[in-house]
């Protein structure tokens, strides 16, 4: 294990009466270069803030990323492991109480697939922070602004499922509407993935179905066709250009370019306006 675990317990605080699921931990977990866990026996919701890595049920292996949500259960064991070039921060609940099994199965987490994409992210993300800063300071914490926290995660927290099969077409679509809203700000597939509420490995598989390309290439592609567009209909600079079509600089904007057309961006506009002066 590479990483720090800033890790909280819940005291003197008893379980308010009627509640049956309660917070016996939390913490903050921050790995430096890549960490694996084998774990199981427990019920212990997470929620990713930044990086990637990989849930391995027994069954089955799923890559999940900023938002999404995994679980240790009571009755399962689940090994975790981030990319070692991409490290992961997650969040984490080690839950107590009669039903916190049942709870966390309540919200999409099962032992054949313990992760899910949560119906609002950021709202869960939110829950799980406020839980944990007032667990760090817990000199104003009530029990029922605990409760009151933990329902709001629950409702936040419900699964739902990345579309696949013959979703793909609609996935796409819905893919080019943000990707052409969103060229100008750089956007990334990490990101366009969030949007559509779906990993990485999902949208891959929609995209070389309907496209025969990765996203990668086809948001490469829509950005060289905008620089098109406005070399031609524009006097705009490089650097202007790069910058409203989502380049990190115009240095990387002729590479990307005289990688897809064979010529650089001055050579394509200079040939465009020779042909049409004749």
């Amino acid at each position: 294990m590479n990483g720090h675990n800033d890790l909280y317990s819940l005291m003197n605080l008893s379980m308010p009466p009627g509640m049956r699921v309660w917070v016996r931990q939390t913490g903050l977990y921050t790995s430096y270069s890549g960490s694996r866990h084998n774990l199981g026996g427990f019920v212990c919701p997470h929620i990713i803030v930044k990086g990637r890595g990989f849930i391995n049920s027994g069954s089955e292996i799923k890559e999940v990323g900023p938002g999404d949500m995994f679980t240790i259960l009571d009755h399962a064991m689940i090994e975790y492991y981030d990319q070692s070039d991409n490290p992961w921060q997650f969040y984490w609940l080690h839950l107590e109480g009669a039903e916190c099994g049942e709870w966390v199965r309540s919200l999409g987490f099962s032992a054949e697939e313990p992760w899910l994409i949560p119906e609002h992210p950021n709202t869960a993300l939110s829950c799980f922070s406020k839980i944990f800063n007032h667990l760090k300071d817990p000199s104003n914490l009530q029990a029922y602004a605990l409760a009151a926290l933990l329902f709001e995660l629950g409702n936040a927290s419900k699964g739902i499922k990345p579309e696949i099969g013959n979703c793909h077409s609609n996935l796409v679509e819905r893919a080019e509407n943000i990707i052409d809203s969103q060229l100008h700000v750089g956007l990334n597939i990490n990101e366009l993935a969030a949007n559509l509420r779906v990993d990485r490995t999902t949208l891959f598989h929609a995209f070389k179905k309907h496209y025969g390309c990765s996203p990668v290439e086809f948001l490469q592609k829509k950005r060289i066709a905008r620089v098109c567009e406005m070399l031609t209909a524009t006097n705009r600079n490089l650097k202007e250009i790069s910058m409203a079509c989502g380049f990190n600089s115009y240095k990387y904007l002729i590479k990307s370019f005289k990688k897809f057309k064979g010529v650089s961006p001055g050579e394509f506009r200079k040939k465009h306006l020779e042909t049409n002066r004749d």
